[in-house]
């Protein structure tokens, strides 16, 4: 890891993590980008949640700080990434989403189809630029367990950052994954 990345992760987290790992935790680039170089195969979203307006009460505890301010209607949306030929569940995310700060196209993609949204910032060409990362270590909740497919008292690691584009927050994401898969 550089040091401009040193600076964004406790040298704690990592230990004993794969480089993989880390470099999920660290990327300013794609996630399913890696992910489908990693599994050699294209990655798809399954929708577990899409809900319109949310409630700002409604938003992942680690969305409501940085959402405070945003008078935006927003789009929460939790899926799974998943591989397309295996079905292999590789990653949990969850996102909240500024829908005026998304050009048309962008925005009809996103809610009609089973496109990552890493995939349809390449497709539009969108912009971003990515900050406010943080990165935790906790213990799987039991929800989250059967939708990975992995035991109950394993660890996750996740990160939550900003996604912003022409200056302005576009959306939050937080994305999580168990440290039993990646360990090569």
């Amino acid at each position: 890891m550089d040091s401009l990345r040193q600076s964004k992760v406790d040298k704690h987290m990592v230990v004993g993590l794969s480089r993989f790992q880390q470099l999920l935790l660290i990327t300013d680039g794609t996630v399913t980008e890696l992910l489908e170089h990693y599994s050699n195969e294209s990655i798809s979203v399954e929708k577990i949640v899409e809900e319109f307006n949310a409630n700002r009460s409604a938003l992942p505890e680690a969305h409501k700080k940085p959402a405070h301010k945003e008078e935006s209607p927003i789009l929460l949306r939790k899926v799974l990434l998943k591989g397309t030929e295996t079905l292999s569940k590789y990653l949990y995310a969850e996102s909240s989403i500024f829908l005026d700060r998304l050009p048309d196209a962008f925005r009809y993609d996103l809610v009609h189809t089973q496109i990552p949204i890493g995939n349809l910032w390449t497709k539009y060409r969108f912009e971003t630029y990515k900050a406010d990362f943080a990165i935790k270590r906790s213990t799987v909740s039991s929800h989250l367990a059967i939708l990975l497919g992995v035991p109950l008292n394993s660890d996750i690691l996740s990160r939550t950052y900003c996604v912003y584009s022409k200056g302005r927050k576009a959306m939050i994401i937080t994305e999580k994954f168990s440290t039993l898969q990646f360990n090569t």
